[in-house]
């Protein structure tokens, strides 16, 4: 046995595995504020589920990381979900200008008795 020779490492055997999918927002860094970030593994199952929901209209995944799926929306909603999000600002402005006015009104009665 003379021919044979047979290295032993104490280091030990670590096994290659496909990374994880990251996923997230950049919202926790300034740098990245704004954006989706993620590996590639996380960007290529984004993509898959991009084209899933243009396709079929939406794609539910775990595959997502912090997301739960992707959802296409018809035109329309952006319109409608705006105007609902600039009307709730209107409506406490008003309510607010009412208050002040009864309770303006009721001063000046007060002062009149």
């Amino acid at each position: 046995a003379a021919g044979n020779l047979v290295i032993m490492s104490s280091e030990p055997r670590v096994d290659i595995l496909p990374a994880q999918p990251k996923l997230m927002t950049g919202a926790g860094w300034p740098e990245h504020e704004g954006l989706i970030v993620g590996n590639e593994q996380g960007l290529r199952n984004l993509m898959a589920a991009c084209q899933q929901a243009l396709d079929s209209g939406e794609c539910i995944s775990s595959k997502l990381d912090d997301f739960s799926g992707v959802r296409r929306l018809p035109e329309g909603w952006f319109e409608e979900s705006r105007q609902q999000a600039s009307s709730v600002p209107t409506l406490v402005l008003l309510v607010f200008v009412i208050a002040l006015v009864v309770i303006g009104f009721g001063t000046i009665v007060r002062s009149l008795i």
